[in-house]
């Protein structure tokens, strides 16, 4: 059994267009994305989350962003979430404060709350750093 969304997508010049992403449940980590010239590609990872990553990676070499929150630059799943849930939850980060709200990668997220994948990492690091200097 699968999941379709409708994601939508937005240009470096903010023009707004949809993907259709299945969610395989069968196969942990696998998208199946149709749109924007993508027809019927399939995307892989270890987790939900890795595929994600890989379908934003070429979207962000195509200057496009996927407006969901597994795109916030301040989302990122943790271990157990990847291990045990596939990484379809992921948790939204705050500097100096552990992570307690969990959403659904999915979900839409507004244009300015995404980032590139580089900055979601750069952020994810930041977050670390920030806990251990609160101890």
């Amino acid at each position: 059994m699968s999941e379709t969304r409708t994601i939508r997508v937005q240009s470096l010049n903010e023009a707004l267009d949809t993907l259709t992403v299945e969610v395989a449940n069968s196969v942990p980590g696998e998208l199946i994305v149709s749109g924007l010239g993508f027809r019927k590609r399939v995307f892989h990872g270890q987790d939900l989350f890795d595929a994600l990553i890989a379908l934003r990676t070429e979207l962000d070499d195509a200057g496009w962003r996927l407006l969901c929150s597994g795109a916030r630059f301040d989302v990122f799943p943790s271990g157990m979430s990847r291990s045990m849930g596939g990484a379809r939850k992921a948790y939204i980060m705050r500097l100096g404060a552990p992570a307690t709200d969990l959403i659904d990668v999915f979900d839409e997220a507004e244009p300015k709350s995404v980032g590139t994948v580089k900055q979601q990492k750069e952020f994810h690091d930041k977050w670390i750093r920030s806990l251990a200097e609160q101890r």
